[in-house]
C-alpha cells in the first residue's frame, strides 16, 4: 500500500468544513488524472515511462463522514483508493492511500493527487476563511 498525507493551515468555521468536505462533486473534480467521468464513476489513468499504464474505472462512494471529515472510496475490481479529508486544530488535511493492480505504477501519482485535492479544497474553503483582528 502506498500513502501520502499533506495538509495547509487554515481558519475557517468548522460547519462551512464539514458540508465542504462532504460535497461529492467537489470531491470528484478535484480527483487528477480523470479522462471519463460519468455521475459517481470515474476513469482513471496513469503512465510510467511511457510505456506502462494503468487506466480503470472507479465507483467514488463517501464511506464515512463526521463532523469535520470525511472518508471517500475509489473502487475498482483488483484495485482500491481510499481518500480521508479532515480539519482538525486549523489544519486542512489529506491522505491518500492506494493498493492494487499495478501499485508500482500509480505510486508515483499518489504525491500529485494528496497536494491537487488539498489544493483545490483550501482554495474552496479559502473564501470562509475568518481573520482574527487583535486590539493593540
Amino acid at each position: 500500500m502506498k500513502t501520502a498525507k499533506r495538509e495547509a493551515e487554515l481558519k475557517v468555521p468548522e460547519e462551512v468544513v464539514g458540508k465542504t468536505l462532504q460535497d461529492e462533486d467537489l470531491f470528484l473534480s478535484s480527483l487528477p488524472y480523470v479522462v471519463a467521468r460519468e455521475g459517481n464513476n470515474v476513469t482513471l489513468r496513469f503512465r510510467r515511462f511511457g510505456l506502462f499504464t494503468l487506466t480503470k474505472k472507479f465507483t467514488v462512494s463517501l464511506a464515512s463522514k463526521s463532523g469535520t471529515s470525511a472518508t471517500y472510496a475509489l473502487i475498482a475490481e483488483g484495485s482500491t483508493f481510499s481518500i480521508i479529508l479532515s480539519y482538525v486544530d486549523g489544519k486542512l488535511k489529506t491522505e491518500v492511500n492506494y493498493s492494487g493492480e499495478r501499485e508500482w505504477i500509480v505510486s508515483k501519482y499518489i504525491d500529485t493527487i494528496a497536494e491537487r485535492i488539498l489544493n483545490n479544497y483550501h482554495k474552496e474553503l479559502k473564501k470562509y476563511e475568518t481573520v482574527v483582528v487583535q486590539a493593540g
